[in-house]
């Protein structure tokens, strides 16, 4: 579990800091709306899909997988789900961002660069559950 938090704060680390290295405003990576679609719509996918209890055990088989084949599959479909789920908030994220920028007038640069966050963050959550997808299948080795 320590090598998983470690690498996955790393790597959301790496996207803060390579953005802040080339002189982006760090707090609009950090904006309610664009984390709400990306990160909370995806969960409530998978809400809608399974319940609560199969939602436990696939965090608890990403970091001690069960040996029961057939309960490995089930966790390791539902981070697949959620990882495709991710992707599709993120292009409607875009979509809906975009409508947005194209109703205000002014200087589209700066609307168009908040517009990408959740793309950004909805890649970046897509990550983190293949990995925990990986981590079941493999067992954790």
């Amino acid at each position: 579990m320590r090598r998983f938090l470690v690498g996955t704060l790393v790597t959301l680390g790496l996207i803060v800091l390579a953005i802040a290295l080339e002189g982006g405003n760090l707090l609009k990576l950090f904006l309610p709306s664009p984390l709400l679609i990306a990160f909370a719509a995806p969960l409530c996918a998978v809400l809608a899909v399974w319940d609560t209890k199969a939602w436990g055990k696939a965090w608890k088989d990403a970091f001690s997988p069960a040996p029961d084949e057939r309960r490995r599959a089930a966790s390791a479909r539902l981070w697949n789900f959620l990882e495709k789920a991710f992707y599709l908030s993120g292009i409607l994220a875009f979509i809906a961002g975009s409508m947005i920028v194209l109703t205000n007038a002014g200087d589209y640069a700066e609307y168009f660069s908040v517009d990408l966050v959740a793309p950004l963050w909805t890649m970046a959550f897509a990550l983190v559950t293949r990995i925990l997808r990986y981590r079941v299948l493999t067992r954790g080795d």
